[in-house]
């Protein structure tokens, strides 16, 4: 399809996740478990709403979906590795439909965050917060490369 864009996960050795963004209708992306020894489709992911981001993680296994409301909130939700849902989370702001955002998983001491780009805004959030941890605008000073 028009202005289809696809990207791959590797989940375990037999299944796949096959992400289908459509950049003309948003709540047209789909997010499919694929088995691929039986070339079947385990389960759709999708629930009908622009997708953000996808993690896929090991230890344990569970696959991380953002995705935007039509009301511009961000929800995140999570699956295990055979694609049922164990637990789904919005954040409690709102972002335009042209934000761009990114889930960066705990690691060592430091728990998960939200990254949003809206256009060369740069904010980080924790999960529970309204107020961004780190604001960081991107503009370049072109007077200072000519």
């Amino acid at each position: 399809m028009l202005g289809d864009q696809s990207q791959v996960y590797q989940v375990n050795d037999t299944e796949v996740l096959i992400e289908t963004q459509d950049k003309l209708v948003e709540t047209e992306d789909k997010l499919e478990l694929i088995d691929v020894v039986k070339g079947s489709v385990v389960k759709e992911l999708s629930a009908g709403q622009k997708i953000l981001d996808v993690h896929v993680l090991t230890n344990p296994n569970k696959i991380i979906v953002l995705t935007q409301t039509d009301a511009g909130k961000i929800q995140k939700r999570v699956f295990n590795d055979q694609g049922a849902q164990t637990g789904k989370f919005q954040y409690p702001i709102r972002f335009s439909k042209n934000a761009e955002t990114k889930l960066t998983a705990p690691y060592g001491h430091v728990n998960e965050r939200l990254m949003v780009r809206q256009g060369n805004r740069f904010t980080l959030y924790s999960p529970a917060g309204r107020q961004p941890l780190v604001t960081l605008d991107a503009q370049i000073d072109k007077g200072i490369y000519e």
